[in-house]
């Protein structure tokens, strides 16, 4: 969205105060990250929830988000364009300070600091080309997804939710594992593969859901001890 209600500044307030406490910010920590000034925030370029362009030019729902927060901290950001999983690599090894919208497992809580507060809601769907001639497949018609090739983030946890919920229904689908999303869509769009797994956020007006996989919270992501 453009603009926040007041209803939306308060929780981020509230949000920006369980950040810096619940997170591990001391308030040593709070004030070397004030005095630094700068922030590097990650961006994976996804639909309007954060992306950037050509130009440079960060958009989104995060980035308001981020700039709320930013009137009460004091803090600036310098916004880093990269895939996924190469943000969170980039996070542990602390060459860059917040990644949004990562969905909590024990296993990255061993590795990273969360907000307390989740920042909103991700889900994880089949995406399949909106106006496709090739498109054989229906809304939720799990029976006949059998074989389905899916274009999928590699080492990305939304893969095994897919494989779990198709599992379900007894489908065993074929994925191509690929690095960045643009690959993913890419794959999609010369028909290399049937569907893509993707968010909510991603699947734009070009793109048709075909199932919903998973409803998750995602939070913000800082490298652990040092927020």
């Amino acid at each position: 969205t453009s603009s926040m209600t007041r209803e939306s500044v308060r929780m981020l307030i509230v949000l920006c105060i369980s950040m810096a406490f619940s997170m591990g910010f001391s308030r040593p920590c709070l004030a070397s990250r004030v005095e630094r000034k700068t922030l590097r925030v990650s961006v994976t370029d996804v639909g309007n929830f954060l992306s950037m362009d050509e130009n440079g030019v960060v958009s989104g729902y995060a980035y308001e988000y981020l700039r709320e927060i930013q009137r009460f901290t004091g803090w600036s950001y310098e916004f880093v364009k990269m895939g996924f999983n190469e943000a969170l690599d980039a996070l542990a090894a602390g060459e860059i300070d917040l990644m949004p919208a990562v969905q909590y497992t024990e296993e990255r809580a061993a590795l990273f600091d969360f907000s307390a507060m989740e920042m909103g809601e991700s889900g994880t769907v089949l995406c399949v080309l909106a106006d496709s001639e090739n498109n054989q497949y229906s809304y939720n018609d799990y029976a006949n997804y059998d074989g389905i090739r899916i274009a999928a983030i590699r080492s990305s946890l939304r893969v095994e939710q897919a494989e779990e919920k198709l599992g379900e229904y007894g489908v065993k689908a074929e994925f191509l594992l690929v690095d960045t999303a643009a690959e993913r869509e890419a794959a999609l769009e010369s028909g290399a593969v049937d569907a893509s797994l993707a968010t909510i956020a991603e699947c734009s007006s070009n793109y048709s859901i075909l199932a919903r996989i998973s409803l998750a919270k995602v939070y913000f992501c800082t490298n652990r001890g040092d927020p």
